[in-house]
């Protein structure tokens, strides 16, 4: 639902901007779209790895260097994340 959103994100402002007394504080502001794009990126590594991992045949030597890449994933996120928190403090 995340990425129909970002894609139709023009859409989503024009319902926002046309109702926006009916809205009040759910509008979603550039600063929020940001964040949500930037949870869509976070989420993608964890969809790929659990599409490659599914099924009853899959092993643990499949299964640890996806856990590897998923951490350094996290730590590299955690890193733009506390960015993007500092800058829009």
């Amino acid at each position: 639902m995340l990425i129909i959103a970002l894609e139709y994100k023009s859409t989503v402002n024009k319902y926002i901007k046309e109702n926006l007394l009916t809205l009040l504080k759910d509008s979603l502001t550039p600063q929020d779209w940001q964040l949500l794009y930037m949870i869509s990126e976070f989420l993608t590594p964890f969809e790929k790895a659990t599409q490659k991992l599914q099924g009853d045949n899959v092993t643990l030597n499949q299964v640890l260097p996806i856990i590897d890449i998923l951490i350094k994933h996290m730590d590299r996120a955690l890193v733009c994340l506390f960015s993007f928190l500092t800058y829009k403090n």
